[in-house]
């Protein structure tokens, strides 16, 4: 994939018409019930930190953590931050204080489309609301020490074995190269250290990430409207998306990461109804209905202690 005009951000890549049009839905998506957004946040983060624990018996507490996109909140890698040293790096440029220069460097690294996105989310105080309810959900009342660093995934440039735990969340599903950012974070984890990637699979019944269907409707577009061969070209992503199958996915973690772990979760259940109805009336049949119910996908490993 080639970033236009050079920019780096994966989320900019619409017209301005688009834009506008998105940011209306997106307002609504993130505008809605703040503190059941916060509680889900805080809950993701409290699963990884189960789940490792019961896989390895390994608890994140003191460690150097890695957090590979998160966001413009920040909400899990604040909640890591309370506990470990923890950096987290975007490719987009994280605003998170509102200064001055960092809106310039975002408009400079990241362009002015995902800038002018950064900042109307801002100025409707959705961010400023979201951040009161994290800190009131997690007992705070002053941001944890961290680091936000804008760096491209693929190309880290940490050392070697710098992190015992390395966390992201719903990102792999926007990266034009995904094998190499597995790659790096097989070099940058330290021996027994622990990787936990989730990613939102694209045939998944929002996987085209139309802000329509996020935005809690789906009248307009119908079930899996971005693989129906009549709706596929209505629908509108709001970012880039590498379109790879559940299989792809678990060929490329098993390539670098032996003896990886994957864990599917499904779908609310009405969406297991709605496919295996479409598969009764002979729609969607070239996908399975595990394909088609999966809402998240998790690779889950630990680094040997010996040489890969």
């Amino acid at each position: 994939m080639s970033l236009k005009n050079g920019k780096g951000s994966y989320t900019s890549q619409s017209s301005w018409l688009e834009i506008v049009r998105q940011s209306g839905y997106s307002y609504l998506a993130h505008s809605r019930d703040i503190p059941a957004r916060v509680t889900q946040s805080i809950s993701n983060a409290e699963q990884v930190a189960s789940r490792l624990q019961q896989k390895y018996g390994d608890e994140l507490d003191q460690l150097d953590i890695l957090e590979i996109g998160p966001g413009q909140y920040l909400s899990q890698l604040i909640y890591f931050a309370r506990n470990n040293r923890v950096v987290g790096i975007d490719l987009d440029v994280i605003a998170y204080d509102n200064r001055i220069i960092d809106y310039a460097k975002m408009l400079r690294v990241n362009g002015l489309r995902r800038t002018f996105k950064t900042f109307g989310r801002k100025l409707l105080g959705i961010d400023a609301r979201y951040r009161v309810e994290l800190f009131r959900q997690l007992g705070i009342t002053d941001k944890p020490e961290f680091e936000v660093i804008q760096m491209d995934v693929s190309r880290m440039d940490f050392a070697d074995e710098s992190f015992g735990c390395v966390y992201s969340r719903t990102v792999f599903q926007h990266l034009p190269n995904p094998c190499e950012a597995i790659a790096e974070i097989v070099r940058v984890l330290q021996p027994g250290g622990l990787a936990y990637i989730t990613l939102h699979p694209y045939t998944n019944p929002s996987g085209c990430l139309d802000p329509r269907l996020l935005a809690g409707g789906n009248e307009t577009l119908g079930m899996w409207p971005h693989l129906r061969p009549e709706s596929k070209d209505m629908v509108r992503p709001n970012a880039f998306l590498n379109k790879l199958s559940i299989s792809d996915w678990k060929l490329l973690f098993e390539a670098r990461m032996p003896k990886v772990s994957f864990i599917l979760s499904p779908c609310p259940p009405d969406y297991l109804d709605a496919a295996n109805t479409f598969h009764k009336e002979g729609k969607l049949t070239e996908y399975s209905i595990t394909e088609l119910t999966t809402g998240e996908f998790v690779a889950v490993w630990k680094k040997p202690t010996c040489s890969l």
